[in-house]
Order: structure tokens, then sequence, then C-alpha cells
């Protein structure tokens, strides 16, 4: 009798969709991570990008490169490296591209310490090192950081020379995909 009932209740649960197989709904008040089907919907709005005015090329070649696969853009702004950063610690966008690393003083003025912010080597330009920043709050309001910033990662040969800047080393785009693991890895 208890081998019977053990057959039916794998039988009944043969025949029922796993979780994965079935639409869900978007939650109330929409879809901020992406997870959900947008049908119809309009496409999520670009991600806003800010730097300094020499990394525009780099920028503006990776977010339309993202875009084409992605479907979702990004705007460049011109700012100085210093007030781009200031904007994306205040949440005013969500990646400040830099000519030249911001200074660990402040860094630490971005939530109160350096943590809170990921710092990603991707080019090398005549001043020095390009780096990318978001921030670990940026990163888990919209998946579409994520994507972008895996995006440049893995593709910054190409993203460098559209750029019209030099590709860094495989050991420092290491450190950068390291550095970005460990940020993504905490949400």
């Amino acid at each position: 009798m208890t081998l019977a009932l053990l057959a039916l209740a794998v039988l009944a649960a043969c025949g029922r969709p796993l979780p994965d197989d079935r639409a869900e709904n978007a939650p109330p008040g929409g879809d901020r991570t992406g997870a959900f089907d947008v049908r119809g919907e309009q496409a999520p709005p670009p991600l806003k990008v800010m730097g300094d005015a020499e990394l525009a090329k780099l920028v503006r070649a990776a977010g339309r490169a993202f875009e084409a696969q992605e479907a979702v853009g990004a705007t460049f702004a011109e700012q100085p490296g210093e007030e781009a950063y200031a904007a994306l610690c205040a949440g005013r966008v969500d990646v400040a591209a830099t000519a030249q690393p911001v200074a660990l003083a402040r860094r630490q003025d971005c939530g109160g310490k350096p943590a809170n912010d990921v710092e990603l080597p991707v080019a090398r330009a005549p001043s020095g090192v390009v780096y990318l920043y978001t921030t670990r709050k940026a990163l888990g309001r919209r998946f579409e950081v994520e994507s972008f910033v895996q995006y440049v990662l893995d593709n910054y040969e190409q993203i460098a020379e559209n750029g019209r800047l030099q590709a860094l080393s495989g050991d420092e785009i290491q450190t950068a995909r390291d550095r970005f693991e460990d940020a993504v890895s905490g949400l």
C-alpha cells in the first residue's frame, strides 16, 4: 500500500510544471532587476556614465557595443573625473570613468569607506591607467550596471582599440575581474 501511494505521488508530480517553467508576473511597482519578461514594454532607461572627456570615445564605443548586445544604452556626460566620481557617490550616475585613479581620501567620502565603491582598471591612456568606478549600491539597484561592467571586462581589448587606447595586460585585467567578482558576490 505504501509503495502504491509513493508511486501515485511521483506520477502526479511528473505532470506539474517546475517553478522556472511558469510565467511569473512582475512585482507591483515594476521590475527593477531585469529578471521578468518585459514583452511589449519599453526598454529600460540607459545607463548613466560620466567621466573625463578623453575617455568619451572609450565609453561611447563600449556603450554602443553593449546596446547592440543587451538592448540597453549608455549615455555619457563629460565631466572631470573627480566630479564624475562625486556624481557616482551621490547616486546620480551608474558608472564614473576617470583617466587617473581617485585618491583614497576622496574614495572614503563615498559612503564612508572605499569598500562601498568598485575601482576597475580597464585600459591605458597616455596619461596613465583608465578606471571605471561603480558602487555596490548601483550594482544592486540595476542589473544592467553589472552587465555593462562585465561586458567591458570581457571585451576590454576591442573596447580599448575602439576608444584609441591601449589594452591592459592579461594580469592587469584579471585584477579588475577579481575586484568585480568580489563586489558582485556580496550582492
